[in-house]
């Protein structure tokens, strides 16, 4: 079928205007519904001869992806208007969403405010929170997919994975995670299959972005390369939504919140619970003003204070290989300052270079 500019569908019901993108099995169009004269996006398959695939068994599983997402109805989620068939093609047709991209605005603006990042998060992590409770996962949370709307501070989440090629059941037996950075270490395991956690990743990732402007640390790359703490670019952050963040791009799913419900909850919890892998890699250490102004990176220690605030829970002593979780009261308007370290024990893990987490 001509998928061309110009091109009408449903008896001219729509018409394509040009091709926004496509991927090895499906192609995204902008087009016109005629009538109300009012632009939409249209998703749909194509038939690549280079890739061996059971073409009806991918339409099966695209129109089933289509009919769970139009069970989904939340002000946060592009809206499904229309599906069809047309020349053996399914189409989903969606609303095309006016505004700007929470990936222009930080780099065009700069990164944006506690209360302003928190407020565009926790809207889209409701929208997530939608769709999980239907059984789809989204894949491609990052900046760019997330739209606030022009004049208001209402974001839309778009470009579901409907087409992508893992949700049609088809892999060449290699990981195309389409988040990129914001993508969870599992995305690159072909042989395992995403969760809503992994979702919470991405939007843990997103959040790590408006707060500081930088794009998290790509998860395979993290051995060597660890992630720089949130606060090392925003000294006032609050504690909560730094922990959060934090636990959020844990690399082990199985120590991340299991539901995106669970990881909002800690944008606002009055006890942070810090990553069970906080005194083992740099990349989780805390940062503390240095003599010349300067940030460095630190480690609690074991049975001391944070911000003034006891330490319920201390850190494993040099004997134990049991990670214990760190947890401390929080305040709202809180931020990290840290004792110097006196321990040599804890003074030795601040040179590891390496991230020990064990990921199964």
């Amino acid at each position: 079928m001509n998928l061309t500019a110009g091109t009408p569908l449903q008896n001219g019901k729509y018409v394509i205007n040009h091709v926004l993108g496509q991927s090895v099995l499906s192609v995204t169009l902008q087009g016109m519904q005629v009538q109300s004269n009012r632009p939409v996006v249209l998703k749909t398959l194509k038939q690549n001869p280079q890739v061996k695939v059971d073409f009806t068994q991918l339409k099966q599983r695209f129109t089933e992806q289509v009919s769970r997402f139009a069970q989904c109805q939340h002000p946060g989620l592009v809206r499904l208007v229309d599906s069809f068939e047309e020349a053996d093609l399914p189409f989903a047709v969606m609303d095309y969403t006016v505004g700007q991209t929470l990936l222009d605005i930080v780099q065009t603006s700069g990164p944006r405010s506690e209360e302003q990042a928190v407020r565009y998060i926790k809207q889209v992590g409701s929208a997530l929170d939608e769709i999980h409770q239907h059984g789809l996962i989204h894949r491609d949370v990052t900046p760019k997919n997330i739209i606030c709307l022009s004049g208001s501070e209402s974001v839309v989440l778009v470009n579901f994975g409907i087409t992508h090629p893992a949700v049609l059941g088809w892999s060449d037996g290699f990981a195309h995670p389409p988040a990129g950075n914001y993508a969870a270490i599992e995305q690159y395991q072909p042989q395992l299959s995403p969760t809503p956690t992994t979702d919470v990743y991405s939007l843990a990732g997103t959040l790590y972005f408006l707060l500081t402007g930088h794009a998290p640390v790509a998860a395979p790359l993290r051995h060597r390369s660890p992630l720089l703490l949130p606060q090392q670019f925003c000294p006032d952050l609050n504690l909560a939504i730094a922990s959060a963040i934090l636990k959020g791009l844990e690399l082990n799913p199985k120590s991340r919140p299991q539901t995106v419900a669970t990881w909002l909850s800690l944008l606002a919890a009055d006890q942070v619970l810090l990553p069970a892998n906080l005194g083992s890699s740099p990349s989780h250490a805390l940062p503390q003003a240095s003599a010349n102004g300067n940030s460095k990176s630190v480690l609690p220690e074991s049975n001391s204070s944070l911000n003034g605030k006891t330490v319920s829970s201390p850190l494993p002593s040099p004997s134990s290989n049991v990670k214990q979780p760190v947890v401390v009261q929080s305040t709202r308007k809180q931020s990290i300052s840290t004792p110097s370290l006196k321990h040599p024990f804890f003074k030795t893990l601040v040179t590891v270079s390496a991230i020990a987490l064990s990921w199964v």
